[in-house]
Parts: structure tokens; C-alpha cells; sequence
């Protein structure tokens, strides 16, 4: 037909049995009159460029599988805040479908984050192109945020949002715990001393500081033989040390001697009770 034919694909395959992926196309040769007297024809080995082609849609096709079995929600955007990429845990916290909010600009499909910590620094991480981590009670879902912002090559960026509510919350219940357990630890009627293994105080309350006449960072981090009588000194440290590194490391009470700061020595009862931790024993 006189006719040139480009862009056409074909896979060769040689006596060896390999294949070769080419591009290539055929254009005329005319004769004076516009006739065609021939053809001729370029091809191209594209073969490594489908190779390479094929291992980045296929890397791609990774990317976007992780993306979507992570518990994150994720929201990528390109430099004209134009939504290319929502994952499905982002769509359904936002209670939009997928295509409702790619190709529209961010603060259309999330106007809650307009004057929010989220709109200042995604527009911070934008301009400045830099990392950001923050967090922050999210605009859309109304719970405990933890946020990751990073600037991509194309002049865009993606955001990655996890949901960090059950962990503040078992946070808080850990401090009110610890805190009640202070509570309890300093208004006991009783004198409580916490010793390590190597015998040094770790911790008193308020009781045994009112009842040996010491403020507490007298004692702290010393041999709680200070406590003791100084003639039965040397028996309870040679006490302490086979209880500390007996195979069994019972509870028990019994009645003994304290000193005070000003000498004076008063009959005690006490009981023992060990416990294991992860930086030792205490008693």
C-alpha cells in the first residue's frame, strides 16, 4: 500500500531456543511516479528493556501489596496535592471508596485537615522536602495518631499514619498503675527498705525515713548494714550474703535490731520477701 508501519512487537526465537523481544518498523520505497519498489526495515532488541520493565512492575506490584497488609494508613499525594494512592485501611477509616479520593486534591477529599499540626507540617514537608515524624489526635478519625511523612523523587509525598490509641491508653493505665503502687509503696504505716543483690539500697519510703531520722539520699545507693547495730554489722552483711546466693530464697520475718541516724538502737520485727527482676534480685 505504499504505507509505513511503526511500532510493531515481536518476540524472534533463534535456532538456540532463545527468544528475543524487538520493536521495530517497515517504510516504503517509492519510485518517481510514488510507486513502491521496496521496504525497509529497522529493528530493535528491546529485549533487556522488558526485563527491566517487567522487574518494576512486578517490584511495584510488592510495594503495593505491602502497602495494603499494613496496619498503616496510607496517602500519597503528588506535588499539586493531588491524591495518587490510598490504601484500603486509609479508605475505610476516611468511610470513602478508593476511586472518591484519588485524582482530587488532598484538602478537598480531607477538608478537616485545613489549620490543623497535619496541614502544617505535610505543607512544611512539602516545601522544605524533608522528613517528618509527629503526633497528634488525628482530624478524620479522631484517635491517637502516629505520623510519618516523607517526600518521594516526583516532587510528592506520603504519608503513613498509624493508629496509636490502644497503646497511649495501655500507656496511661501502666502510669496510673505505677502511680498507685507509689501511692501505696509511701503512705504504708510500715517502714519498707528495697536492697539489690550486692546489699545497697534502692529504695525506701516515707515511714523508715521518719523512723531511723536519714532523708531519703542518705540511704539511697548504701549498705543497708547502716540500718544495723554496728557490733552485729559484719554477721548481717555474712547473713545477707548466703540468703542472697542460697538456692532457696524463702519469705521469712523475724525480730532484730535497728540503729538510727543519732545511735539509738530499737527492737524490730521484719519479713523478707524476695523478688525477682530482670536487673536482679531484691529483697
Amino acid at each position: 500500500t505504499g504505507a509505513a508501519i511503526s511500532d510493531v512487537e515481536l518476540d524472534l526465537v533463534f535456532e538456540d531456543g532463545t527468544t528475543r523481544h524487538v520493536m521495530g518498523g517497515v517504510s516504503p520505497l517509492l519510485d518517481e511516479a510514488g510507486n513502491a519498489r521496496g521496504s525497509v526495515g529497522v529493528l530493535l532488541d528491546v529485549t533487556e528493556r522488558r526485563k527491566l520493565e517487567q522487574q518494576v512492575s512486578d517490584a511495584g506490584r510488592r510495594l503495593r501489596g505491602i502497602l495494603e497488609s499494613i496496619n498503616h494508613l496510607v496517602v500519597s499525594v503528588d506535588g499539586n496535592w493531588k491524591v495518587t494512592y490510598v490504601n484500603r485501611h486509609a479508605a475505610t477509616a476516611a468511610r470513602m471508596r478508593v476511586e472518591q479520593m484519588v485524582g482530587r486534591e488532598l484538602w478537598e477529599v480531607f477538608p478537616q485537615l485545613k489549620g490543623t499540626v497535619f496541614e502544617a507540617n505535610y505543607r512544611k514537608a512539602m516545601r522544605e522536602r524533608i522528613s517528618l515524624n509527629f503526633e497528634a489526635v488525628g482530624a478524620v478519625v479522631g484517635r491517637d495518631m502516629e505520623v510519618c511523612v516523607y517526600p518521594d523523587t516526583d516532587g510528592g509525598l506520603s504519608m503513613l499514619l498509624l493508629d496509636i490509641a490502644e497503646r497511649r491508653n495501655a500507656e496511661r493505665a501502666l502510669r496510673e498503675n505505677e502511680a498507685l503502687k507509689s501511692a501505696l509503696f509511701e503512705s504504708s504505716p510500715n517502714a519498707i527498705v528495697v536492697i539489690n543483690e550486692a546489699g545497697n539500697i534502692v529504695s525506701i519510703n516515707r515511714q523508715t525515713e521518719d523512723l531511723f531520722g536519714y532523708e531519703r539520699d542518705e540511704l539511697l545507693y548504701k549498705p543497708v548494714e547502716l540500718l544495723v547495730p554496728e557490733q552485729l554489722r559484719d554477721r548481717h552483711v555474712e547473713y545477707r550474703k548466703n540468703y542472697a546466693h542460697g538456692e532457696v530464697r524463702q519469705k521469712k520475718s523475724a525480730q532484730v535490731a535497728g540503729q538510727r541516724k543519732d545511735g539509738s538502737v530499737f527492737p524490730a520485727d521484719i519479713f523478707i520477701a524476695p523478688v525477682k527482676t530482670p536487673n536482679g534480685l531484691l529483697a
